[in-house]
């Protein structure tokens, strides 16, 4: 982007300079018309030779500086094209960015908008999880506290009786899984 406006100042002084030599070369043509030689001459009216000699030298500087402007303003005139050729391309490509640029938005806020969505439903997820695991510790504080009081007071009471096997099994399971219980909370405290 900086080697374009580079090149488009070089250009805009580069057109200054050519029509600053179109500007001279015009004043050339002028003072070519009446040089000192032709006034000098003028005042010399028997010698028509010479007057042949400064109107040829003239007509041949006129045409020698008629075609340097011509070829001047070919130059000036490419130049001017070419300055319009990169003038459009600049152009055609800021608007090119300019479109790549609002798609890139788009697609920013389509990302952030989906984002959004996802962080407020794993928000809610959270909460929903919160909320259950607030009832599971909840129901295992219980069990902590109520479940190994109970166990004992039913195994105190089988003693005196015999209780069927089946019933043995399941105070056995309750005793196994209190001793699982108080171990967990053990190394959770640690």
């Amino acid at each position: 982007m900086q080697e374009k406006t580079k090149a488009n100042e070089s250009l805009v002084k580069r057109q200054k300079v050519d029509r600053q030599c179109i500007v001279e070369m015009t004043q050339k043509l002028i003072e070519a018309e009446s040089t000192p030689r032709v006034r000098e001459w003028e005042g010399d009216a028997s010698s028509e030779y010479q007057w042949k000699r400064a109107y040829e030298e003239a007509s041949w500087n006129k045409r020698m500086l008629t075609r340097e402007l011509h070829d001047l303003q070919t130059k000036f005139d490419n130049i001017e094209a070419q300055m319009k050729d990169i003038v459009e391309e600049y152009e055609g490509k800021i608007k090119s960015e300019q479109w790549y640029r609002m798609e890139m938005e788009e697609k920013h806020e389509v990302i952030v908008t989906q984002l959004q969505n996802h962080i407020t439903e794993q928000d809610k997820a959270i909460i929903h999880w919160k909320r259950c695991l607030s009832q599971l510790v909840a129901l295992a504080n219980g069990a902590i506290d109520e479940v190994p009081r109970m166990w004992r007071e039913a195994d105190a009471t089988l003693k005196f009786f015999n209780p069927p096997e089946k019933v043995q099994d399941f105070l056995n399971h309750c005793k196994y899984l209190v001793e699982e219980m108080k171990s967990i909370v053990a190394r959770a405290k640690k």
